[in-house]
């Protein structure tokens, strides 16, 4: 094995590192800030999932942080044509999940205000979610992971590992929504806010990913990292 001066980072990538991380601490955060928020303003009950928040005190949190992220992705461009394609889609249902609400709760204790029912915005939003989770799984499991051949480290070895990780859980945590939805599964399981509680841990997962995306963790070596190939063959740093 032999060493590889690895390059110094350009403005532009620092710039696309720090904003990866707070994208990540963004959908990290999400959940933890509406619970507080909401509790601050004189409401202690948590909402049966985070969409149930647009109609609470903290909806303008829940719209701003949405339009943050989607705006971020939409924006975002990878280092191949297909990185960009899937972003922007991201970014897109995330825009539809902040402005197609959900059906009113009328039990919850938070509601500030409803909307008229109205089925065709209903399923954008719940469209909307399911693709928007579906393609950051997918942006997780297959884009990061993505290696330059000639050159590996153990810590990209590792990243990729938590990269397919956070892509599978994001997955079986949202596909755990509609059967936690099930009557009989309510019933059982006594937990009003099982959609929240996997939504949370949806969006916790994808916070991750893109933490580390933002060498946040797992990192390779400041200025050495090893090689399998020719030492005169560096790697991108978009392969991180």
């Amino acid at each position: 094995m032999k060493t590889a001066v690895q390059p110094k980072c350009s403005p532009e990538e620092i710039s696309y590192r720090n904003q990866r991380r707070s994208v990540g601490i963004l959908g990290i955060m999400l959940p933890f800030a509406l619970i507080i928020y909401t509790y601050l303003q004189g409401c202690k009950e948590i909402q049966p999932s985070i969409s149930q928040y647009f109609y609470s005190t903290a909806g303008i949190l829940l719209v701003g942080v949405l339009s943050a992220v989607g705006l971020f992705l939409i924006s975002y461009k990878g280092p191949q044509k297909i990185d960009d394609i899937i972003t922007n889609l991201a970014g897109v249902f995330a825009l539809g999940i902040a402005f197609f609400p959900t059906d009113t709760d009328l039990n919850s204790k938070c509601l500030l205000f409803i909307f008229p029912a109205n089925k065709v915005v209903t399923t954008v939003h719940y469209v909307s979610a399911a693709l928007f989770f579906i393609s950051l799984a997918a942006n997780s499991f297959f884009l990061f992971t993505r290696t330059d051949k000639r050159m590996i480290t153990l810590q990209k070895q590792q990243r990729n590992h938590v990269y397919k990780t956070c892509g599978i859980l994001i997955i079986v945590f949202i596909a755990l929504v509609p059967v936690c939805n099930i009557e009989k599964v309510k019933i059982w399981l006594n937990l009003p806010y099982a959609t929240f509680a996997l939504e949370a841990l949806a969006l916790l997962t994808f916070g991750i990913s893109w933490l580390i995306k933002g060498d946040t963790l797992l990192q390779d070596k400041a200025h050495t990292q090893m090689v399998k190939a020719n030492p005169a063959d560096v790697v991108s740093p978009n392969a991180k």
